[in-house]
């Protein structure tokens, strides 16, 4: 879908001259736009990039990982952002919990708690919060793939080939797992960490936030 996105983009006339972007126009950039010496940011990296075949990216493939990261990083954040919104919005008493424990912690600190990534540790309920919400309003309610070796799933063998689907929405509402699955309830967190493994707002289990 990003990818459809930044070809529309790209499609419009304003725009076109983008599209006939290469290595070229890439290696010619002003120095001003350059890395620090010895550093190399995202773009270099992946101009020069080589697989073990010594076979390097194609400026589709340059663009897709842009996009990817433009859109896939900005767009899951900010969705993220204003589903926290609304459940402050439409919660009050969380709304209170929240503000009242990060108040908690930035005057322990004196007011620079929030530089230290340490403290972040200890912003509990606000944690149990973003858990919540990512749960409760899934990102990317369903993820798909393409399987590129064969994989058993539950006893059944797919061959490579298979488009597997991954329902995220159903799983962070599945009522054999959730106590009120439709109810918004940072607390279910509190207690045990046991519904966590249920959690995959990132297609990647291990990553809560």
């Amino acid at each position: 879908m990003a990818h459809c996105r930044a070809d529309e983009l790209v499609s419009r006339p304003a725009n076109r001259n983008v599209s006939t972007c290469s290595r070229i126009s890439i290696s010619a950039a002003p120095s001003s736009f350059s890395s620090p010496p010895g550093h190399q940011d995202m773009l270099q990296t992946m101009v020069t990039v080589k697989d073990e075949n010594g076979v390097g990216t194609t400026d589709i493939e340059i663009r897709e990982q842009v996009d990817t990261f433009l859109f896939a990083g900005r767009d899951t954040s900010s969705s993220a952002l204003q589903w926290a919104m609304y459940y402050l919005t439409k919660h009050p008493d969380i709304q209170e919990k929240c503000r009242s424990e990060g108040q908690q912690v930035m005057d322990a600190c004196g007011g620079e708690g929030f530089k230290h990534e340490r403290i972040l540790s200890q912003l509990q309920y606000l944690t149990q919060f973003l858990q919540e919400v990512l749960r409760a309003s899934s990102i990317a309610p369903q993820i798909e793939c393409t399987l590129t070796t064969e994989s058993c799933v539950q006893g059944v063998t797919l061959p490579a080939g298979t488009l597997f689907q991954m329902n995220v929405l159903g799983i962070h509402h599945n009522g054999q797992v959730w106590d009120a699955p439709h109810d918004f309830s940072p607390d279910r967190f509190a207690v045990t960490r046991q519904e966590e493994v249920s959690v995959c707002p990132h297609t990647i289990c291990s990553r809560r936030l």
